[in-house]
């Protein structure tokens, strides 16, 4: 099995979802830099919605499973938390299943790991859909009254590699009388 390894965004974007608070500097992202895209969840979020990971996985092979790592930290009162979901385009056209609420506590940041190396997000994922520009994972929360920050998102692939046949020389024929 071969593997894409924890791939960076180059785009963190704010999508509208219908009367939920935007997203404060979603660009921030796309690098481990301690540098926070926020939300102060007043009526929940909108989407954080990150694309452009560069994958390119070869045609024909089979995705076998997606992990995304998402590091998070929260203030206000109690916890708060973050729903994440594939996406096939920036629009967001989710795909897939939400993976369950993951919970957000405290001031230091945290990496949460969703999905694995056998999970494909109950997706029918195929190279093209992965390798566009547009593939990625959206997290949301319902949550109100906390701020949530979050410093990066990664999405790593796993993927089997395509059969190559290999066919061995033809030999000349043989004359008679050999």
């Amino acid at each position: 099995m071969s593997s894409t390894g924890n791939v960076f965004p180059t785009v963190g974007a704010n999508v509208d979802r219908a009367a939920a608070t935007a997203w404060t500097s979603p660009g921030n992202v796309v690098s481990d830099n301690a540098t926070d895209a926020t939300n102060a969840e007043t009526a929940g979020a909108d989407y954080l919605v990150t694309s452009g990971y560069g994958f390119t996985i070869p045609a024909g092979a089979i995705i076998s499973g997606v992990t995304v790592r998402v590091e998070a930290s929260e203030t206000g009162t109690g916890s708060t938390n973050y729903v994440p979901q594939l996406h096939s385009a920036t629009t967001p056209t989710l795909i897939g299943a939400a993976k369950g609420a993951v919970t957000v506590s405290g001031t230091t940041k945290v990496i949460s790991t969703n999905g694995g190396v056998a999970d494909t997000w109950g997706a029918a994922l195929t190279p093209a859909i992965v390798n566009d520009a547009g593939f990625g994972v959206t997290i949301w929360t319902t949550d109100t009254g906390n701020t949530l920050a979050v410093d990066f998102i990664t999405i790593a692939i796993e993927y089997i590699e395509p059969l190559t046949v290999l066919m061995p020389p033809m030999l000349p024929p043989m004359k008679k009388g050999w």
